[in-house]
């Protein structure tokens, strides 16, 4: 969308998908991964009344 490439004043006139780009925690799939495999995991959560969910641990 029109937001991600606009430069803003907060990120030093970069836009955020450029700072989201520079990020060491960006990782792609390699072009050969079958992605159907990587998003067939399914988990039933619930979602909590502060609107958290829980994963493997993790608070969402």
């Amino acid at each position: 969308g029109e937001y991600h490439q606009t430069p803003h004043h907060g990120l030093d006139g970069v836009t955020p998908l450029e700072k989201w780009a520079q990020s060491d925690s960006v990782r792609f799939p390699d072009p050969h991964d079958d992605l159907d495999n990587l998003f067939l995991f399914e988990e039933r959560r619930k979602v909590q009344k502060d609107r958290t969910v829980s994963l493997n641990g993790m608070v969402y």
